[in-house]
């Protein structure tokens, strides 16, 4: 997964900036300069690169992907090489000077060519094949909200919930697919939901300000998301 693998325009701009007095100031300002979702997938793509960690993030969902997690759960992602059926981060250009991060479910692999095939999240007949370099991250595990695993991992990692919060993203997941006219199996995520708010309305707010951990925020390292 690394960024400049296999692209000779891009390693020629890295070992330029390698090639500077001040790589560091040189990098920061080729950042500055790049559109906002190229500039995600770079730090994204590079945090992987240079950590050599296997995993790479971990983050609470605020919102539904259906047949793969619900508001509240628990997001868990890695670097390991994509299989089939899984959630993937991906960085894609959509314009000519456009890019932006998405997420989609791999349906095939053809490592030989350098293609993996996804489908939208939402729109499971919208199917894109991508180069294997251009995949981020992948989804390792999802941790359903409220398990004893759930609580185990809030304090392991950190993180911070709050519960108010996550009722307000749950209503409004239950808002926008009210009105969404036609969506993947509508009737049964909506209950779904429905049943998700009533699960986190009755649990106990687990957000605290501990002197411990400042800054503390709903991710746990790696900046990775469960937003598309």
């Amino acid at each position: 997964m690394h960024l400049f693998s296999r692209d000779p325009d891009a390693r020629t701009l890295a070992e330029h900036i390698l090639r500077q007095p001040h790589p560091m100031e040189t990098l920061f300002l080729v950042l500055k300069e790049l559109q906002p979702g190229m500039r995600r997938w770079f730090v994204k793509s590079a945090y992987a690169d240079i950590s050599g960690r296997h995993f790479t993030g971990v983050s609470i969902a605020d919102t539904l992907w259906a047949d793969i997690y619900l508001p509240g759960d628990i997001l868990i992602f890695s670097t390991r090489a994509p299989s089939i059926g899984d959630v993937i981060e991906y960085g894609l250009r959509i314009e000519q000077d456009e890019y932006e991060t998405l997420f989609g479910q791999v349906t095939a692999l053809d490592f030989r060519n350098g293609v993996v095939s996804v489908v939208d999240l939402y729109e499971k007949n919208w199917e894109l094949n991508i180069s294997p370099r251009h995949v981020i991250a992948v989804l390792d595990r999802v941790i359903p909200f409220g398990t004893e695993e759930w609580d185990r991992m809030v304090d392991f990692f950190g993180i911070d919930v709050s519960r108010q919060e996550l009722i307000i993203q749950t209503r409004m997941n239950i808002e926008c697919l009210e009105i969404i006219e036609r969506f993947y199996n509508k009737e049964e995520n909506l209950n779904k939901l429905k049943r998700r708010l009533a699960a986190i309305e009755a649990k106990p707010d687990r957000r605290r300000t501990s002197p411990h951990h400042p800054g503390r925020d709903r991710s746990a390292s790696g900046d990775t998301s469960g937003n598309p």
